[in-house]
């Protein structure tokens, strides 16, 4: 949840950015124009008539009631109250955008250091080969315009983007790192494998053991990925997923980084700023303060941002933020839904994100097997009617009131592990459409309905 300050006028060319900041891109359309609202006010003039006496007849008090209409045109130019250090490099667009967020448990620049909790401040740098369709969720070309599995589902090949540049940064050359290409996907698969990455997921697929030495983990990744050309990349795993796409998506844990400056300055150097071919570029980061990033202008090959800068400043405490909000210190916070009816009170308005926030899912062990011979054919779990049992047992409704106290809520209905993107040419029979018009049946009891199990 966000909430943002409506009270302010400034907030009036603040809605579409913020919705889009919901989703985590930093980033909105095109820009907004200063904001001129035309008040049309009529006023009244009442004029008495005196009192005519004539020498007949007394004529009655007459009270003459004359309307005048008077227009004024009342002018608002809405502009930020943030101060900023810099002078704006357009008029159109609002100097720096604030939101106040709680701190990263993983205050760095190193992407592969940090679990997916800790990107949250990367997003508006880096980018990945796959991106997320902000209203549904859906799984769209992003630094990859297509990619493919082969049939033994083991074989994922990528067609890249081309023209797509990286971001300057400390160290680096005039105008950046040069062109993202193929060398550059390889070279982020093999940071996750890297002996100082945290991320278990991609060396499972490679086939590399947790702390493998450097030289390993490079032996790994030339069988793993093949270049092809400067725009094709294949990666070769040595388990079979065809779930791949839910792995390499935007905001888990592949985001993709620059060999160039590696080969330039190493680990030790990554830690001097976050460096991508996303639509800001990085500006400082004051630990346990905040993280400064700047446009990188209208000629981003994705999406020009709606405002010059862009801050993540780090508030550890909800009650704080909150107050950052209604000072006018920030434009956008994250607030404990304990706050949430103050914060209408005051003036703020609540937005939800247009997708999930928050998910909870089970995982029943043991029914997928990549060696079917060591599966156990007594697990319980095995039973389609065991798992129906289990679903009807958990009392869904409960738990998003429990845990979200009575802001909107939706149920998504969702195998995980699967992408309703599979189609039969890619996998047969990998998803099932029975499955979603089944769901309520599998899923929902009635109220007064125990539990079959």
């Amino acid at each position: 949840m966000a909430i943002l300050n409506l009270r302010k006028p400034r907030t009036l060319i603040l809605l579409p950015v913020v919705l889009a900041m919901l989703l985590a891109s930093a980033c909105g359309g095109t820009a907004a124009e200063p904001i001129v609202v035309e008040k049309e006010v009529i006023k009244e003039v009442v004029k008495e008539i005196p009192v005519v006496k004539e020498v007949v007849k007394e004529i009655p008090k007459e009270v003459v009631v004359e309307k005048e209409v008077v227009k004024e045109v009342e002018k608002l130019v809405v502009a930020t109250a943030v101060p900023v250090d810099k002078a704006k490099t357009a008029e159109t667009k609002l100097p720096r955008l604030v939101v106040a967020v709680a701190a990263q448990g993983w205050d760095s620049n190193y992407s592969y250091k940090t679990g997916t909790g800790g990107l949250l401040d990367k997003y508006p740098v880096q980018e990945w080969l796959i991106g997320l369709d902000r209203e549904t969720g859906a799984h769209i070309p992003e630094l990859a315009t297509e990619w493919e599995m082969a049939p033994n589902g083991k074989d994922w090949t990528f067609k890249l983007r081309e023209g797509v540049t990286w971001s300057e940064g400390p160290h680096s050359p005039p105008g950046g790192w040069g062109e993202f290409t193929a060398e550059d996907a390889k070279h982020s698969l093999w940071l996750t494998l890297h002996p100082e990455s945290i991320i278990g997921q991609y060396r499972k697929f490679a086939g590399v053991k947790k702390k493998s030495d450097v030289a390993t983990v490079t032996q790994a990744i030339d069988k793993v990925a093949t270049v092809t050309d400067d725009h094709t990349v294949t990666f070769k795993f040595n388990v079979t997923v065809p779930e791949i796409s839910i792995w390499i998506v935007k905001g888990r844990q592949l985001p993709m980084e620059s060999k160039a400056r590696w080969d330039a300055v190493g680990h030790e150097g990554y830690v001097d700023a976050i460096v991508g071919t996303g639509p800001f570029k990085f500006v400082e980061r004051i630990e346990g303060v905040h993280v400064l990033y700047e446009s990188r202008g209208e000629d981003h090959w994705r999406i020009a941002p709606d405002y010059n800068e862009l801050e993540f400043r780090w508030v550890g405490e909800g009650a704080t933020r909150l107050a950052t909000l209604l000072t006018g210190e920030v434009h956008v916070a994250d607030i404990d839904r304990a706050s949430h009816a103050e914060a209408e009170s005051r003036g703020m308005k609540i937005l939800n994100t247009s997708g999930p926030a928050l998910a909870h899912r089970w995982h029943w062990g043991g029914l997928w097997w990549t060696e079917p011979e060591k599966m156990d054919p007594n697990n319980p779990m095995l039973n389609p009617k065991v798992r129906w049992a289990m679903n009807k047992a958990v009392n869904r409704e409960a738990i998003a009131e429990a845990l979200l106290g009575g802001v909107d809520k939706v149920q998504i209905p969702w195998i995980y592990g699967y992408d309703r993107g599979f189609t039969d040419a890619t996998w047969p029979g990998a998803y099932n459409p029975k499955w979603d018009q089944d769901w309520d049946e599998y899923t929902v009891t009635t109220q007064n309905e125990p539990s079959s199990c």
